[in-house]
């Protein structure tokens, strides 16, 4: 577990967790994982209403911390498991994260002429032609340091110093 990145771990502590709780509910051991055991607690997860993007975090998190008793799959490997994280896909499946679009194009549009614009509205245009560009996400953004800012002939280019995903 020491392996794991910060998010990872947060991420992970939830379910494992959740798991420590149904197999002491249960008066299971809750290190000894068998293949009935995680599709119960998988079941229990989708019963209780989690979508599939929950129930397959929770399959990671056992998969990535417990191995199966007598079996030569990891949890994430069995083929029952499998099927059953298909399931959820089928019944659940994960919905978009933004419902609507907005269209930057028509607001940069209206942040003309540049010479016009206060410093503020002037930034905010810089920073979003930037990820339109570049396709990075904010977090990258928030990574561009002027100090590591390279200028060519034609070009700037920022080299960013730090993990971009902690």
């Amino acid at each position: 577990m020491e392996s794991w990145r910060t998010g990872t771990t947060k991420q992970y502590r939830v379910y494992l967790d959740k798991w420590k709780n149904f197999a002491t509910a249960r008066n299971e051991n809750p290190v000894h994982l068998s293949v009935a055991n995680v599709i119960d607690f998988l079941t229990h997860l989708y019963d209780t209403g989690s979508r599939y993007s929950a129930i397959n975090t929770a399959r990671s998190a056992l998969s990535a911390a417990i191995d199966l008793a007598y079996s030569p799959y990891t949890v994430g490997e069995h083929p029952l498991i499998k099927r059953l994280i298909e399931a959820a896909f089928q019944s659940r499946p994960p919905l978009p994260r933004h419902h609507s679009i907005w269209d930057v194009l028509d607001l940069l549009k209206t942040w003309s002429p540049a010479k016009k614009l206060n410093l503020k509205l002037l930034t905010l245009r810089l920073v979003m032609l930037c990820m339109l560009v570049t396709g990075q996400r904010c977090q990258s953004v928030h990574l561009m340091d002027l100090e590591h800012l390279c200028k060519g002939k034609s070009s700037y280019k920022f080299h960013i110093e730090k993990l971009v995903k902690v």
